[in-house]
């Protein structure tokens, strides 16, 4: 995503003890930069969440590698005015559910969702080369 605002966005649902229960994410998206990215991979698994079986008295927390994406969803700084939009639908979202948190995490921490993001790039490369 680099060079061509190209990439996938991935995210993963763990529960209490870390043992993943859903993921997923999509291989194609254009993003002005990585922080859009970011954010629509917020949003992208909360509506997947949403559509699951894991119900509306959920409690979740949401985590991202994206300190000032969380900042903004949190309401601590004040919001760029290109990521009004997904942040608009990040905070209508958690009113599906019993309580959502927005945490920061450092990056090792959040390599399932980012590998999910690379994988899924890597196949809408190959498929488009076929």
């Amino acid at each position: 995503m680099k060079h061509s605002n190209e990439g996938g966005v991935g995210w993963v649902l763990r529960d209490f003890a870390g043992i993943p229960k859903l993921a997923g994410g999509e291989g194609e998206g254009l993003f002005g930069n990585a922080i859009m990215a970011e954010a629509e991979a917020i949003r992208k698994g909360l509506e997947a969440v949403v559509g699951s079986d894991v119900g509306t008295s959920a409690r979740l927390v949401v985590e991202s590698d994206s300190k000032d994406l969380i900042q903004m969803l949190n309401k601590a700084v004040t919001v760029d005015v290109i990521l009004e939009i997904y942040l608009q639908d990040i905070w209508r979202l958690p009113s599906l559910f019993q309580s959502v948190r927005f945490y920061f995490t450092p990056r090792h921490c959040n390599c399932g969702a980012h590998l999910i993001a690379a994988l899924l790039s890597i196949a809408k490369d190959l498929v488009g080369m076929s």
